[in-house]
């Protein structure tokens, strides 16, 4: 049976790594951190930026996709020299986090809506 999720890239130190989320990997991420993931989204959603959850949740995702280097500060300091380049650079985390937390239908659903709106 395949999985819930899909494979997804992270990017740290300029090294590519494939995270494959589970759902007992993503809930032991949020047991290990202390955070809720869809809190986290929640919060981005009423524009709250939560800076540190998303520098603890990316890396444990790190950490659980091979790069055992990944510290929460160091994650920490390297979205916010994204940040000094690219307006978008912090959320761009916050991104990647969300889309291994949403199964790919529903991108396909959501996808299949807006063309239904549009039309």
């Amino acid at each position: 049976m395949p999985g819930v999720f899909r494979d997804i890239e992270l990017v740290y130190k300029g090294e590519a790594y494939t995270f494959t989320p589970t759902i007992r990997t993503m809930r032991g991420i949020e047991q290990t951190c202390e955070v809720s993931l869809s809190g986290m989204v929640m919060r981005a959603t009423r524009g709250e930026f939560p800076m540190f959850d998303v520098a603890i949740t990316y890396a444990a995702m790190l950490r659980a996709a091979g790069c055992a280097s990944a510290d929460e500060d160091a994650v920490f300091l390297e979205m916010g020299s994204q940040s000094d380049t690219n307006p978008d650079g912090m959320s761009a985390y916050l991104d990647v986090i969300i889309r291994a937390i949403s199964p790919p239908e529903m991108d396909e659903k959501k996808a299949v809506a807006s063309a239904e709106a549009e039309s």
